[in-house]
């Protein structure tokens, strides 16, 4: 791990060319990748994988209503694809699954304000479909035909499909800030068709981070600083507890015709994370390594990991 870690930061900083001036950007595309296999796990389940893309846009006062206190504004929007399957995916009935079948397509769209240099708030509203309609079967077959390992079994008893409608809110507070070390807390709050939960977690970044109204982490480097001189690397880890009052995709929908397979949920849900971030003039790259306890009674832990790569300009 440590290798690859180190492979990895070589790899963000000599591959991003030093740009000359002192222009702002103001946008950002990231791309995100989530799959249990980047954790070298030989096991293919839960959140078995994720990717996405989103647009990151810093937007003045013009055509806005002013804010009292608000000193920047960030729009975003996006579009993701997740599946989810049972750990063992090479049976067909739902006795040997521990984990419903399902898949989710969504886009979202949300605004970030940041109120200080060291607290923000983001809103977002999410809108999309989940299960067959979002195509997680044929892209888990497709793809586990074309790598030719063995054909994933009982995706035709997955969580049905139904309407995926979301809000969130979520507040990121910067407790303290020296020079090689933070601490930051978020306080999330998740209301929808699919999801009902709320989450308090922290996190310690040490090396070089920087206040959040110009850190790559919350996106607040956009429009902040000349792309010359943005360069942040550090380290971080942390956690916390989410409380699950329902999750669509594990107890089945509510909305529609029931599921065939469906299972209880474990309310209290611990997140952990750990990994590195490089954001080095127009490039801005992380891995992440997460942990979760229990989400399913009778289930197991679980474990994955995100790349993530954001270009401004």
């Amino acid at each position: 791990m440590v290798r690859l870690l180190i492979i990895f930061v070589l790899i963000c900083f000599f591959s991003a060319p030093k740009i000359q001036g002192q222009e702002t950007k103001a946008n950002q595309i990231i791309v995100q990748a989530d799959n249990d296999q980047f954790y070298f796990n030989p096991t293919d389940r839960y959140y078995s994988n994720g990717i996405g893309i989103r647009w990151e846009r810093i937007i003045g006062n013009h055509g806005f209503p002013a804010i009292k206190g608000v000193d920047k504004r960030i729009l975003v929007a996006g579009i993701q694809h997740k599946i989810y399957t049972p750990s063992a995916i090479t049976f067909y009935e739902n006795s040997r699954h521990d984990r419903p079948y399902a898949a989710t397509l969504t886009v979202t769209g949300g605004l970030r304000l940041f109120f200080h240099q060291h607290q923000y708030i983001q809103s977002d509203i999410t809108l999309g479909v989940a299960g067959p309609m979002a195509l997680g079967q044929k892209l888990q077959e497709w793809w586990h035909d074309r790598i030719d390992i063995f054909e994933p079994r009982g995706w035709e008893n997955q969580i049905v499909n139904n309407p995926v409608a979301a809000i969130r809110l979520q507040l990121t507070r910067q407790w303290f800030h020296q020079r090689f070390i933070d601490f930051i807390s978020t306080s999330t709050l998740n209301l929808g068709t699919m999801l009902t939960s709320v989450r308090q977690s922290g996190k310690f970044r040490v090396g070089n981070p920087k206040t959040l109204n110009t850190s790559a982490y919350s996106g607040g480097h956009l429009g902040s600083e000349s792309a010359a001189t943005t360069v942040e690397i550090y380290f971080f880890a942390g956690g916390g507890m989410e409380y699950v009052n329902y999750n669509g995709l594990i107890e089945g929908n509510w909305i529609g015709r029931e599921s065939p397979h469906t299972l209880g949920i474990v309310p209290w849900v611990f997140h952990g994370e750990y990994g590195l971030q490089v954001s080095a003039w127009f490039i801005n790259t992380s891995f992440t390594v997460h942990h979760l306890s229990k989400e399913v009674k009778n289930g197991l832990k679980h474990r994955y990991a995100s790349i993530k790569l954001g270009i401004k300009f």
